[in-house]
């Protein structure tokens, strides 16, 4: 009986080592994950600690001016070429906001061509990646230079991951600190900004699509020409009606300004007192701000005129048309009206903006364009996730390690998720000749 009871005592003992080791194993998992992202300190001298921590903060720095750039030149920061308006066609391929150039997204060309300038989420990813590259080489370091630390950059490789609300950055560049026995080389960098620059992009593409598909501003535009201009109508009386050409634009800009300013996108819900005319549901959460000037390029041709007079005469007080027993003026004018419209979508204290240029030809809209963006083709992709595999990941000795996984096909990138203690298995899209990039 003393032999079963000993044993006993010992597998309970040996229990008890098994749940105390098993504890610490989850707790240092716990530890992992709840800090990982600081883990790289610990393999840095504690000296050389802020001059890291400096690097990172310039790599931040950098990241948001760029992002600010795409932001306020319609998601371009090497802007495409110039190209010349025209005074039948005024706009050229940018707006000047400010003293500022932003390309536009649809432009009449001065030869009268549609053109559509829409960059792509990835031409983003691309233009962002090459101004960090340039950038960062200006990080100023003076302070610890002065300290006696050499401080010593590669070339750098950056690769941008643009989501919903946050932007991804992985850099592969040696960068090497030293300061008298303390030395260190760091190969790579990953910072995450908190941006809603994708969020807006799409926001931004939805709009402009909706305006391609329905010329909702064409539409505004025309309502606000026949209410601030003589298009078709009658007056009652035996002398001729005269307006002037100068004086109807002058009026027409001041309203289309107005009228441009007023309008927001909502949903089909409206709070009181809210005019619903003003109101176009855009399906988007952001909100949205139409900017037009009277100082913006404008073309504005009305027929038929003598000069710069619009003469109508009268009817009914002519010899043989006195039975009438009255007069009357019918009149019937034709506009061809041209100007931009700066669309701005904001959250908080980021704002995307785009042009695109508004065209009322014979009294009417223009006609819709038939728009095939790349954008479309990379978000289906994307969606399209239809095929689980694993991906395991290892290191030079065939240790797991975590990494981010995509997939890129055809120059299109899309997210798939981090590998936990180097593995990940989850739905891909499928695509021939793709890869997976980890």
């Amino acid at each position: 009986m003393s032999l079963k009871g000993d044993n006993l005592k010992n597998n309970r003992g040996q229990l008890t080592i098994f749940i105390i080791i098993a504890i610490v194993i989850v707790g240092m998992i716990v530890v992992f994950f709840a800090f990982r992202d600081s883990l790289i300190f610990t393999q840095i001298p504690a000296e050389i600690v802020p001059v890291y921590t400096t690097f990172l903060s310039c790599l931040e720095e950098d990241t948001l001016v760029g992002i600010n750039v795409l932001e306020s030149q319609a998601g371009y920061i090497e802007i495409p070429d110039f190209e010349p308006g025209s005074s039948y066609m005024p706009f050229s391929s940018q707006l000047d906001f400010l003293g500022n150039p932003i390309p536009y997204w649809y432009y009449v060309s001065g030869n009268n061509i549609p053109k559509e300038q829409i960059p792509s989420k990835r031409d983003m990813e691309e233009q962002l990646g090459d101004f960090i590259e340039e950038k960062i080489n200006n990080c100023r370091f003076d302070e610890y230079y002065e300290q006696g630390f050499e401080i010593t950059f590669a070339e750098a490789e950056v690769e941008v991951i643009i989501e919903d609300n946050v932007v991804k950055l992985n850099m592969d560049m040696d960068l090497s600190i030293v300061k008298d026995e303390e030395s260190v080389l760091i190969g790579k960098h990953k910072i995450s900004v908190n941006s809603k620059l994708g969020t807006l992009y799409d926001s931004a593409k939805k709009i402009y699509d909706i305006e391609q598909e329905t010329l909702f501003l064409e539409n505004y535009g025309i309502d606000t020409l026949r209410l601030y201009a003589p298009v078709d109508g009658v007056d009652l009386k035996c002398s001729p009606s005269v307006w002037n050409a100068n004086d109807i634009l002058e009026d027409l800009q001041e309203a289309i300004q107005e009228n441009t300013l007023t309008l927001k996108a909502g949903s089909s819900i409206f709070a009181d007192g809210e005019d619903k005319y003003f109101i176009k549901d855009l399906s988007v959460s952001e909100d949205v701000r139409f900017l037009n000037s009277k100082n913006w390029p404008y073309t504005f041709e009305v027929t038929p005129a003598e000069g710069n007079l619009l003469i109508s005469q009268p009817v009914g007080n002519q010899q043989g048309l006195g039975i009438l027993g009255f007069c009357y003026v019918p009149y019937h004018f034709v506009y061809d009206v041209k100007y931009p419209v700066l669309v701005q979508v904001f959250s908080g204290d980021e704002i995307f903006q785009f042009p695109l240029a508004v065209i009322i030809q014979g009294n009417n809209p223009r006609e819709a364009l038939e728009t095939n963006a790349v954008e479309l083709e990379l978000v289906e992709l994307c969606n399209q996730k239809n095929t689980e595999i694993q991906v395991n990941v290892y290191d030079t000795n065939l240790n797991p390690i975590d990494a981010d996984i995509s997939y890129e096909c055809f120059g299109t990138s899309c997210s798939i998720g981090e590998t936990s203690f180097g593995s990940l298995k989850e739905n891909f899209p499928q695509c021939v000749n793709g890869r997976i990039l980890a």
